[in-house]
């Protein structure tokens, strides 16, 4: 299947938010202790994407991963 880079909008931020959770909880790579509430999360997606690109990855409809 194919790849696609899309931009992300709000609407994705519950899958995206679940990817970043793992990093948080899990990993030393974030600067966050706790997993920021969904309605935050949407809310730096659409900051983000005032000035900048958010980018999903998606595979048959799926989100894989994002960029900022």
């Amino acid at each position: 299947m194919e790849i696609r880079i899309e931009i992300a909008t709000p609407a994705d931020a519950a899958v995206l938010l679940n990817i970043y959770a793992h990093y948080v909880n899990h990993t030393a790579i974030t600067f966050e202790y706790d997993v920021p509430s969904l309605e935050e999360f949407a809310q730096r997606i659409k900051n983000t994407l005032e000035k900048y690109p958010y980018l999903v990855a998606k595979c048959g409809g799926e989100i894989l991963g994002y960029a900022y």
